[in-house]
């Protein structure tokens, strides 16, 4: 443990967060500098008086700290979020008692290097607000029958680290965060939802809108976190899925309905919680450092939260052996130091973690994996407004082969894919939501077949990533757990503008409508904030119902409509939309193909008949519409 001299003296640790104001603009101070697991920084936000408006942040990397005999003095050179001449900042702080309640107000000077020495620009007298750097609002829910997780006592197994009973709160309060729970947890009785108890992304979404008080078109610090039993997807641990304006505001755990209280089933609930918080601070997991912002070498052997036990070699028992249950340096940094913009909810889009927007890795400079070899394949050609998707194929090149997850893509978070648009700009897509569903992984050996999966990256959290015609470029990007990265081929597609007249109607339709993306991302939703989109869907259902387009919004909304829809009231009621199995038979009867014996197959298949041009879409979406067109069947 690092201390301040001044501390050595006598005197009183001075790390914390101090707010103060100076001329038109109110900061936010942090100093960490002293204390337990201090980062050895400062940094600070700024926000205009009179909007209340975000100005930037300020960081100093390496702070040079003197102990007067009155005063602790920190100096350093800072890089800003904007621009400003100031390059230096200057802190001094009184020294008081050890045994004082507070620290003194520090004094913050912003310092311009000038041709004629030093210029003292804007000053601010910041007075002691907080022990931690950073304070959320944390808003919860839980589905009745949900055990919340309770304190675990980090001694009940074999652990490192300082022991302590721990809450998710408790682990953030360790990172210098405080979660400031605003009220008990909303209950949730899903008992009207009969079979349809699982939870679907759309409405997970629909549920936060209903719930989340704090939910907002601009960025704050508060986010929602849903206790839940199981995502349709069972094998989810734990999903980021706020799709809908701003993001990682909302997230959800999935813990079943086991009243097991074992120490062991304890403490995987903390991890899951903390885990999924940690997505809405924007912090990655820890291998998946070469898929950010900018990209880093991952991490696999981190002992953090956002790390998988089954990561490290020797597997869970060597990982919770060795965890002392916090975030690593890496890690601490970024939750108290960031960028406010790059941390805070509803700030930049998950993963990122600088100050500065990634390009698309070209020329990767990483370190690549010879053992893997990265295929992806997409149409030549699209009329526009056709969803697009891609195709991937991972292949090993060595006897011995690579452990490998199952399922590879974006939304699972260890594919990325560089799209370089006609007008030369470019950008890496992201996924309107991210799944974590625990380390499945197998060995892929040279003489087994690849591993494919296919990825929808028409729409997500940048908007419409092919947003007029002309010829786009991609490539794709897999992170190894190793932190080693496997750079696919560059491949093209050309989106041809809408020619024909259908075309043009369906084009007129959609009109770049966001809703419209987010429908086919989700493959339908009763949300009333989508309402616009599924109507304008619905028409183009209608009116031109062979149009790709359409094929594809029947297949999104019969998988809608098959599952049913759970709206869930203000006070934790469950108003259940019945599945309707006849609409959705009727939307898709000659999408997909029945087996011999008009039962749906293990695996959908789509008809024959079909434009080819929609089967990538099915192909991307099969989990959904196998398990609709299974319910159909079976009506």
């Amino acid at each position: 443990m690092a201390t301040n001299p001044a501390t050595l003296m006598g005197q009183r640790e001075i790390s914390g967060q101090y707010k103060g104001s100076g001329g038109a603009f109110d900061v936010h101070l942090r100093i960490d500098v002293d204390g337990p697991s201090p980062m050895k920084r400062v940094s600070a936000d700024y926000v205009r008086q009179s909007n209340g408006e975000s100005v930037g942040s300020m960081r100093v990397d390496a702070p040079v700290v003197l102990a007067g005999e009155r005063q602790t003095t920190i100096t350093g050179r800072a890089v800003f979020s904007f621009p400003t001449k100031c390059r230096r900042v200057s802190i001094t702080i009184a020294h008081v008692p050890r045994d004082a309640p507070s620290p003194a107000p520090a004094r913050l000077r912003h310092v311009a290097m000038t041709g004629g020495g030093d210029a003292v620009g804007a000053v601010y007298d910041c007075a002691f607000a907080s022990p931690r750097f950073r304070i959320v609002d944390l808003e919860q829910a839980c589905e009745q029958g949900v055990e919340v997780p309770g304190e675990y006592d980090t001694t009940a197994l074999a652990s490192r680290g300082a022991p302590r009973r721990l809450t998710p709160v408790g682990a953030f309060a360790d990172a210098g965060i405080e979660l400031r729970s605003t009220e008990p947890p909303t209950i949730i009785d899903i008992a009207a939802a009969g079979e349809n108890a699982t939870w679907s992304d759309a409405e997970l979404q629909a549920a936060m809108q209903q719930h989340f008080t704090r939910l907002g078109d601009v960025p704050r610090w508060a986010v929602w976190l849903l206790h839940a039993a199981s995502h349709d997807d069972q094998r989810l641990a734990g999903i980021m899925f706020d799709q809908v304006g701003l993001h990682r505001q909302g997230c959800a755990v999935f813990y079943g309905y086991s009243t097991d209280s074992s120490p062991e089933r304890m403490r995987y609930q903390l991890h899951t919680c903390v885990h999924e918080l940690g997505h809405a601070f924007n912090l990655p997991h820890c291998w998946q450092q070469s898929l950010t912002d900018p990209p880093l070498p991952g991490r696999p052997e981190a002992l953090s939260w956002m790390n998988y036990p089954e990561r490290v070699r020797g597997g869970p028992s060597v990982f919770w052996q060795q965890f002392g249950f916090g975030f690593d340096d890496d890690e601490l940094v970024h939750l108290r130091h960031a960028f406010e913009f790059d941390v805070i909810m509803g700030g930049k889009p998950f993963p990122g973690r600088a100050a500065r927007h990634r390009p698309p890795e070209w020329d990767v400079d990483l370190m690549q994996d010879p053992g893997l070899r990265l295929n992806l394949r997409a149409p030549d050609e699209l009329v526009e407004d056709t969803p697009v998707t891609v195709n991937l194929e991972l292949t090993a090149t060595t006897r011995e082969g690579r452990r490998v997850p199952t399922i590879i893509g974006p939304r699972p978070g260890n594919v990325g894919i560089a799209i370089r648009r006609p007008d030369g700009s470019e950008l890496m897509f992201e996924p309107l939501l991210y799944h974590c569903r625990g380390d499945e992984t197998i060995t892929l050996r040279a003489s087994d077949p690849p591993l494919r999966d296919a990825a929808f990256i028409h729409y997500g959290r940048r908007g419409f990533a092919f947003n007029r015609p002309g010829r786009y470029h991609l490539r794709a990007l897999f992170a190894q757990p190793d932190g080693r990265v496997v750079v696919s081929n560059v491949t093209s597609i050309r989106i041809k503008a809408a020619g024909t007249r259908v075309d043009r109607h369906v084009n007129d339709l959609i009109a770049a409508d966001e809703q419209v993306g987010q429908l086919l991302s989700l493959m339908g939703s009763d949300a009333p904030a989508l309402r616009r989109g599924d109507e304008r869907l619905r028409q183009i259902v209608s009116h031109y119902p062979e149009h790709p387009v359409a094929v594809s919004a029947r297949l999104a909304q019969a998988a809608n409509l098959a599952h049913g829809f759970k709206r869930v009231a203000s006070d934790g009621a469950v108003d259940p939309r019945e599945p309707k199995l006849q609409e959705a038979a009727a939307l898709v009867a000659d999408v997909v193909e029945a087996g011999p014996t008009r039962r749906v197959p293990q695996r959908a298949r789509m008809s024959a008949d079909i434009d080819p041009s929609v089967a990538g879409f099915f192909a991307s979406r099969i989990g959904e519409i196998t398990r609709s067109a299974t319910s159909v069947a079976d009506a």
